[in-house]
């Protein structure tokens, strides 16, 4: 008998060990995202490209529950010029108004998801992650309501790491997509747009430029063991197909979730 209870614990720890792959860790998380009521959470993150000097730290906020109230926003401060963007929309609403900062260009309206997909286009990679997380079905164009951290084409675990006093595992995720020239101009006129560069010729906007051609990113996402929550994140914009970086992005997250008194979050 004391055999027999040998080998059933030595399976039980076999098949706990086995279930802590990188997919299966990422599709937890997923897992505890959609199990929230709602989720709040606020910071600066920093940006870096190669060939262009200095760093930002925008600053973000969001706040979303499961009926559909949102607000989030994003601001970044270049030159002493502020730009950024804000989506607001009320359960009581189908279309919610999406805001450019720093612009005089009218609020229009929007769904989540093109307003998510707005922001990521400005540098917001939190409100592209978390939403989709949050929102099954979030992602446009996507045939399955899987989020943002389980599209790749391959994952990693990576060693365990400690963040603010929390045990955390690190998955690494790459992915490599084609780039059209009719997306890169768009990208870049995006960008220009934004930062308040297209008076400029564009060998003096600085970059990161997008171009044609494959585009290789790598992601890591850094999810505390004790709730699944994704405390910190960083994404690489590889030149080509090679592990040259040409653009870092460090997110700093501090989840807050199923809070009470959502409602009062919604005015920030």
């Amino acid at each position: 008998m004391r055999t027999l209870n040998l080998v059933m614990l030595a399976i039980f720890h076999l098949s706990v060990a086995r279930g802590q792959t990188a997919e299966e860790i990422l599709w937890k998380t997923q897992a505890a995202y959609r199990g929230l009521t709602n989720y709040v959470d606020e910071g600066t993150y920093i940006k870096s490209a190669r060939n262009y000097p200095g760093q930002n730290t925008p600053t973000f906020y969001i706040a979303i529950d499961r009926n559909e109230n949102v607000n989030q926003w994003l601001h970044d401060e270049i030159s002493g010029k502020l730009s950024g963007a804000q989506y607001v929309k009320s359960e009581k609403e189908a279309l919610g108004s999406y805001t450019r900062i720093g612009t005089q260009d009218p609020s229009f309206l929007c769904s989540i998801s093109e307003a998510g997909a707005r922001l990521m286009g400005t540098g917001g990679d939190i409100f592209f992650i978390i939403n989709s997380l949050f929102y099954p079905g979030y992602r446009l164009g996507m045939t399955n309501d899987s989020s943002y951290i389980l599209h790749f084409d391959n994952a990693q675990k990576l060693a365990d790491t400690t963040i603010n006093g929390a045990s955390c595992y690190v998955i690494k995720t790459h992915i490599t997509t084609e780039i059209t020239e009719e997306f890169a101009a768009r990208s870049n006129f995006a960008h220009d747009s934004m930062f308040h560069l297209l008076d400029l010729p564009v060998e003096q906007r600085g970059g990161p430029r997008t171009e044609p051609g494959p585009r290789s990113r790598a992601y890591k996402y850094f999810i505390r063991k004790s709730d699944f929550m994704i405390v910190r994140y960083e994404r690489f914009s590889l030149e080509g197909d090679t592990d040259i970086v040409n653009y870092h992005l460090v997110l700093t997250l501090s989840p807050r979730y199923n809070v009470k008194h959502f409602f009062k979050y919604l005015e920030q």
